[in-house]
């Protein structure tokens, strides 16, 4: 009579096989990971940009709302009724090394210039030349 089962051989390739799969695999899996959460904050550091941009031209449009233009910290711009729902800010961060305008954003004629922002683990450089937001 015929065994009908796998031999020990057979089921320690296999486990080989599947262990080699996996190997080459995990660092795969690992940068799509890594990818993503800098694409999540640098999409944050965007929606952000644009709530400031936007609540500057509302403000602007009412004298009695406080005026966002000039140097600003984030707590100047929360007072100023900036908000943004997810992942805001921190705090600003280091640009290129630097600190970015002594903690605070440059904001011209309704615009964000070039800044930093801390946002998790990342350090995101914002830069209003190119629209980009780049996490490190």
């Amino acid at each position: 009579m015929k065994n009908k089962g796998f031999t020990l051989i057979e089921l320690l390739a296999v486990i080989v096989i599947l262990a080699i799969i996996a190997l080459i695999a995990t660092p795969t899996i690992l940068n799509v990971v890594e990818t993503a959460r800098k694409g999540a904050a640098e999409s944050s550091v965007l929606g952000y940009i644009d709530a400031v941009e936007k609540q500057a031209m509302i403000n602007a449009m009412d004298e009695t709302k406080t005026q966002i233009t000039g140097q600003m910290s984030l707590e100047d711009l929360a007072n100023a009724e900036v908000t943004v729902k997810g992942q805001a800010p921190t705090e600003v961060g280091e640009k290129g090394g630097e600190t970015a305008a002594a903690n605070k954003l440059t904001i011209t004629e309704g615009e964000v210039h070039d800044a930093a922002f801390k946002v998790g683990n990342y350090t995101v450089d914002y830069t209003k030349s190119t629209g980009k937001a780049v996490a490190r």
